[in-house]
Parts: C-alpha cells; sequence; structure tokens
C-alpha cells in the first residue's frame, strides 16, 4: 500500500506538468529555467523534510485527528474546512486547466462548461471507487504509461540543439533565485496532511512524500531541459501548452497517426485518477472535521464546490504563465500547518502533564 500512495502522489504531482509547464520559468528565468526547477526541487525537499520531521511527534495520525485532540471538536472543524478550502484550491485549478487545453488543442468547438462537467462526473466516480482501488489501479497503469513517456522523451533528443540551453544562468542569479513560483508544481504534498493516517509511522510517510518530490522534480528538470535546448529562448516564452508543443513534433507513422493521441490517453487517465484523489479527500476532511458518519454522501457537493470555482470565466494559461495560481500558496499551507500542529501539540502535552 505504502508504494502504491508514493506512485500515486507522483502522479497527482506530474499530471500537472503537462498542462502549461515550464512556461512560467522560461519567462522567469529563460534559458536558466532548468536550474530554477532545480533549486525548487531542492527547496521543496528541504521544506517537505523539515515539516514533517516536526510533525513526527504526532505520530501517524492525521491532522483533523490530532486538531481534535488538540482542541476538542471546534478545532478539528475549523482544520477540516481549511483542508476542504486548500483542496479545493488544487481541484479547482485542475478541473478548469484540463478542460481548457482539451478544448485548446483536441476538442475546440466543445464548451468549457461541458468538459468541466464530464471531468466532474469521472471525479466522482473516483471518490465513488475510494483510495485502495485508485491505488491499484495507478499501481496496474504505472509501468506501461511510464514507458510510453520515457519513449516520447528520448525521441526528441534528435530535436535537441545544445547551444539553445545557454546561457547557463539565463537572466541571472537574481531571477532564479527569485522564481518560487515554481513551488506550485508540488502544492500537492498537501494531501499528506491527511494521507499520512494510512501509513503505519510517520517515518514511512516522510519518505513516501521525500521520494515523491524527487521523482517529480526529476521529471520536471528533464522535461525543462528538452523543451529549452528544443526552442530558443525567446520563443520558447511564447508557447502556451509547452508539453504539447513538444508532442507534436514526434513522428510514429505507422503505429499513430499522431503521437499526441498516445500522450492525450495516458494523460487523460492520469488526471481523473488525481481529480478522484481529490474529491476523495475533500469529502474526507469534511467527514473528520465535523464526526460525520459517511463520506460518500459529500462527495458530489465536494466535485460540485470544485467544478464551480473551475467555471469562473479566467483564462487559466495566462494565469498559469503570471504565477498568478496559489500553488505556491498552498505548499507553504501545507508547511505551516505541520509545524503549527505539531507546536500546539507539544504545547498541550506539557499542559496535561503540569
Amino acid at each position: 500500500m505504502k508504494n502504491g500512495l508514493t506512485v500515486l502522489m507522483i502522479n497527482i504531482i506530474c499530471v500537472k506538468l503537462f498542462l502549461t509547464f515550464p512556461r512560467a520559468l522560461v519567462i522567469n528565468s529563460g534559458t536558466g529555467a532548468w536550474l530554477q526547477m532545480l533549486i525548487c526541487t531542492a527547496a521543496a525537499y528541504l521544506i517537505f523534510f523539515a515539516g514533517m520531521r516536526i510533525y513526527r511527534v504526532c505520530g501517524s495520525r492525521d491532522m483533523i485527528e490530532v486538531s481534535r485532540e488538540i482542541g476538542g471538536n471546534a478545532l478539528a472543524g475549523a482544520v477540516g474546512v481549511v483542508l476542504f478550502c486548500a483542496l479545493g484550491i488544487n481541484t479547482g485549478i485542475l478541473m478548469r486547466a484540463f478542460p481548457e487545453s482539451i478544448k485548446m488543442f483536441l476538442l475546440p468547438d466543445a464548451e468549457i462548461e461541458q468538459i468541466v462537467i464530464i471531468f466532474a462526473a469521472a471525479a466522482v466516480f473516483g471518490a465513488y471507487m475510494g483510495l485502495n482501488a485508485l491505488v491499484n489501479l495507478i499501481s496496474i497503469i504505472i509501468i506501461p504509461a511510464s514507458a510510453v513517456i520515457i519513449i516520447f522523451l528520448v525521441s526528441l533528443f534528435g530535436e535537441c540543439d545544445l547551444s539553445n540551453i545557454s546561457p547557463v544562468l539565463g537572466k541571472g542569479i537574481a531571477s532564479i533565485l527569485s522564481g518560487w513560483s515554481a513551488l506550485s508544481v508540488f502544492s500537492d504534498i498537501i494531501l499528506f496532511t491527511l494521507i499520512i493516517s494510512e501509513f503505519e509511522s510517520a517515518e514511512e510517510a516522510e519518505k513516501s512524500g521525500r521520494r515523491a518530490i524527487i521523482y517529480s522534480g526529476a521529471v520536471a528538470v528533464l522535461i525543462t531541459v528538452v523543451y529549452t535546448m528544443m526552442y530558443p529562448y525567446p520563443m520558447s516564452s511564447e508557447i502556451i501548452m509547452p508539453v504539447y508543443k513538444m508532442v507534436r513534433s514526434v513522428d510514429v507513422v505507422g503505429v499513430f497517426r499522431r503521437a499526441e493521441s498516445v500522450l492525450a490517453f495516458v494523460w487523460c487517465i492520469f488526471t481523473f485518477i488525481s481529480a478522484g484523489v481529490y474529491v476523495y479527500y475533500m469529502s474526507l476532511s469534511l467527514k473528520k472535521g465535523f464526526s460525520l458518519r459517511d463520506r460518500k454522501m459529500l462527495i458530489i457537493p465536494s466535485a460540485v464546490t470544485a467544478a464551480s470555482a473551475a467555471v469562473i470565466d479566467i483564462n487559466i494559461p495566462d494565469r498559469f504563465a503570471g504565477g498568478e495560481i496559489p500553488g505556491a500558496c498552498v505548499f507553504w499551507l501545507s508547511f505551516i500547518l505541520f509545524v503549527l500542529t505539531a507546536a500546539l501539540y507539544i504545547l498541550k502535552k506539557r499542559a496535561v502533564r503540569k
């Protein structure tokens, strides 16, 4: 189960890489985008490591359970609502960004609202299946899907020009170090506030999270390097969906008409699984926060909430490029919640002893 959860987290983090990534990094750092991603991966690793080490005092209980011990049902309910909102932000982003991307390149005649409804229905179905079913599903398809992605990346090497990646520092070290918006790639770490209870110990949860960050960060850096070498700056900063543009350059005549058919199919499956996990934990956060009997009755309201936020009239690719989507804030919220909960738990224990 623990290995399956690690794979699940890697999947959830990586699906965002097939949206507008790494356009925002290129806009910020130029040809130094890959270095910015590498530094942000290291920062995410260290921040998560620190937060989980501090949270170890609480054991392998999720944040809502610990909050209930600290401040009773009132605090547990408040934490449940905070987590519901944080998870809802990520779910809403996914529910808008994915359909808008599908409309832009695959279904130009479809309405965004229609695609969002279909996507929300798939997320509801996944949430009803439950966590174990989603983990089993991702464990089955991860190997063939990973093989497809690896073949895709290797096939792009012939299109790369090493000179495009210079100057290595791009716009300069100051721009690279100021680009903390790349932490939004790891905003899904917020799930560990609840998923930690699925592990036998906090140490196992910590190892799982660190592996997810390392593997996902490696994929992100690799995509950024290949993209930067394929398209010279500043042209690379003008492409709305870089990975889709990269896929279009792959020729697999005789197998599929276009390579994006394969990647789109894999991406859709992974994205539906991610959305199902998010809606599952949105409903679970309210169930645990308010000590409700049934989680499933909260699935549809949770999906409707995220879908309603998703159909707000904004252009997601432009928001991504401008770094305006608050994914990085959700990442920092994860760290703050881990530290704050652990601190309150320690103070509570000391007060009881006295």
